[in-house]
Order: structure tokens, then C-alpha cells, then sequence
């Protein structure tokens, strides 16, 4: 069973994330993140996306939830998402992020740090449901394989 991180987790996409990974065979959903200060931090992540309760709490720290973590999901704005890789890159987990708004500057910071862990860049283009079904591909497919940066161009059909 492939454990996965959902940040943003209290969001549209992020509900809708949590979702498809309850939805998936051979996942669940270990931990789920928010940024500080929002409503859902302290919430059932189940019942914040509609789903069951899951006894999961959403939490403001990445960190507390990586301990059980095989894979993390991400779907947040460009600052959050390369904190989360940072994070992923100290404790050698793989990321799947989801944003838009990436400067040039932070390629370079972004492929830096993928060489401590594996990371898919996915499109982020709202609520369509082809490319959050594709960020799921990606993060079960990245689990294995070496460190770096990968597009989902590079992400086979499962």
C-alpha cells in the first residue's frame, strides 16, 4: 500500500486529491497539510473532502506527517511548493507538485533539490480531472525510481 502526504489539503483540488488517492487501489492517504491559519487545519481531511471520517487531522506542518509517508501530493501556490520540496529533499521522499507561476530562478533551485529526492512537476490547470488522475499516475509511478527532476511527459500510461 503506497501511503501519500496531500498538501493543501483543504482546498478544492486538494479535496479532489485526497479523493483519487482513497479511490486508487493500493493507496491511502497517511497525512494531510495545510498552510498555517487555515479553516480545515485541525478537520477530519475524509470529511473536509466529502468523504468519510478518516481520522486523519489536517495539520499546518509537513514535517508531523512524514513519518508514514511513501509519496507526497501537492497541488499549492509556487512559495509552498518548494517549501514542501525542501522538505521532501531532507527526508529523500518523492513529490509530486502541482503549481503554476514558477519563476526561471527556481528551476535551477528546483532541480537542485530533486537530486535528493525524485520530483514529477504536473500541470496545475484547475479541477480537470484528467490531470489530477495523471498526478496520481505520477506518484505511484515515481516511487521507484531514481533521484530527479521529471516531467509528466516522462510519466508511462499504468
Amino acid at each position: 500500500m503506497i501511503k501519500a502526504v496531500v498538501t493543501g489539503a483543504g482546498r478544492k483540488i486538494g479535496n479532489s486529491i485526497v479523493f483519487l488517492v482513497f479511490a486508487t487501489d493500493g493507496m491511502e492517504v497517511v497525512g494531510a497539510i495545510e498552510q498555517k491559519g487555515h479553516p480545515s487545519i485541525g478537520k477530519d481531511v475524509g470529511e473536509v473532502a466529502g468523504l468519510v471520517n478518516t481520522g486523519i487531522l489536517i495539520q499546518d506542518h509537513l514535517e508531523s506527517c512524514l513519518d508514514k509517508a511513501d509519496v507526497i501530493i501537492g497541488f499549492t501556490d509556487r512559495e509552498e511548493s518548494i517549501e514542501h520540496l525542501k522538505t521532501a529533499s531532507k527526508r529523500n521522499i518523492p513529490i509530486v507538485i502541482g503549481t503554476k507561476g514558477l519563476l526561471y530562478e527556481d528551476m535551477g533551485q528546483i532541480r537542485n533539490l530533486s537530486n535528493e529526492t525524485r520530483c514529477v512537476l504536473a500541470p496545475s490547470v484547475g479541477m480537470d480531472l484528467r490531470y489530477l488522475r495523471g498526478a496520481i499516475r505520477a506518484a505511484l509511478w515515481i516511487i521507484n525510481q531514481p533521484n530527479g527532476l521529471y516531467d509528466m511527459q516522462d510519466i508511462p500510461e499504468l
